[in-house]
């Protein structure tokens, strides 16, 4: 550190590092700023470079205590940045109610606050303007196995009783943050099983969101624990060129078409005592469904959890059913999952044109992050 860094980013991976979000976690004495930006110095001097600063707590001064320096930085292998915190006035809060339909240039969400903030509706403008991911509706299908409601970014959690508790109740969302990288919102919901909250972060450069919730499990013995649900809306989409990508195991991606006579159905219980048929490998850390023009990648952040995907395909009518769903723990005859206080799982939505490395490339970042240096440490940054 030089005098007056706060921090020192460093891409010690083996790849360049082409402005994927990153956040550098800071602590700062008491009393030093109530409020602050952030200056991205390089070798030649200071850098137009996106960044913000989001204040996690506070001293009983007001002064800010934790924080994260959220960035996008263009950093060649071996490249780095210092980072300063300057002060600045604080900026009023915005109202709790515009919260429910949270837009930037590049993403549009509408959230459903009856619901537990489950997503309505996700769209990427320059994709086009129809939802890609969101609610499928009660009744859409004739088909009666498809009949209920169909969310999107909620978890669900069964215990050895087939009880089943989700974080679909009333929900109260409000901003946590807003700069120039990302806003974010935050949908809070009293379960059965205690405090449950997730986090949308809603880029302002890249058709991106990110899915974190934050799972408080008070001494819980779960059957099935199951979180990141993506239900797709057939209606932005080409059926006729459906397919979905990921890695399983191999170095290049496997591509499987989602043609009419396909059906898939991974997350269907074999029995009362087996949660699940089958799941993806996702080895590169994602999963990816695209048609001819565009395509909607989710990925998992497996340095936080090593979540599992479980995919559910089926042509129906005129229309199809595609969701994706993410297990943290299932059951067979002679196991069943035990959790013990607050679980973090983070997912990330990255819309994308056909034939582009976006989501592959943005996988790996999440995967490697950057390296810092701070006043009180050092580590890796994520990438978001």
């Amino acid at each position: 550190l030089g005098e007056g860094d706060d921090a020192v980013l460093v891409n010690s991976s083996g790849a360049p590092w082409t402005g994927e979000p990153v956040a550098v976690p800071l602590v700062l004495e008491p009393g030093r700023l109530a409020a602050a930006e952030v200056a991205v110095i390089g070798d030649a001097g200071p850098l137009a470079c996106p960044a913000q600063l989001e204040v996690e707590s506070r001293y009983r001064d007001g002064s800010v205590r934790r924080a994260n320096a959220v960035l996008e930085p263009e950093l060649a292998v071996g490249d780095r940045l210092r980072l300063r915190l300057r002060p600045t006035r604080e900026r009023a809060p915005d109202a709790a109610g515009a919260s429910e339909r949270p837009a930037t240039d590049k993403v549009s969400l509408s959230l459903l606050p009856h619901r537990g903030g489950a997503i309505e509706g996700l769209a990427f403008p320059e994709l086009g303007p129809a939802p890609l991911l969101g609610t499928v509706p009660h009744g859409t299908f004739d088909a009666i196995e498809y009949t209920p409601d169909f969310y999107s970014g909620h978890v669900l959690a069964v215990d050895d009783h087939a009880r089943k508790t989700t974080d679909l109740g009333p929900a109260t969302i409000a901003w946590c943050h807003r700069g120039g990288v990302r806003d974010t919102v935050e949908a809070r919901v009293e379960t059965r099983l205690g405090l449950w909250r997730k986090r949308y972060r809603l880029y302002h450069h890249r058709a991106r969101v990110d899915l974190v919730h934050d799972v408080d499990l008070q001494d819980a013995r779960v059957r099935s624990l199951r979180a990141g649900f993506v239900t797709w809306l057939a209606g932005g989409w080409d059926r006729d060129t459906l397919r979905y990508v990921s890695q399983n195991g191999g170095r290049q991606p496997d591509r499987f078409a989602l043609s009419a006579d396909v059906r898939v159905e991974q997350s269907q219980a074999v029995s009362e005592a087996v949660s699940a048929r089958s799941c993806l490998g996702a080895t590169g850390g994602y999963v990816d469904v695209e048609d001819a023009e565009r395509g909607v990648g989710v990925l998992v952040d497996t340095c936080q959890a090593a979540l599992a995907p479980l995919l559910d395909y089926r042509a129906l009518e005129a229309s199809f059913f595609l969701r994706l769903q993410h297990s943290a723990a299932e059951s067979d005859e002679v196991r069943a999952g035990f959790f013990r206080g607050r679980h973090c799982f983070r997912l990330a939505l990255v819309g994308h044109a056909s034939g582009t490395d976006d989501v592959p490339r943005a996988a790996r970042a999440l995967a490697t992050g950057l390296s810092y240096r701070t006043r009180v440490g050092c580590g890796v940054a994520d990438a978001g």
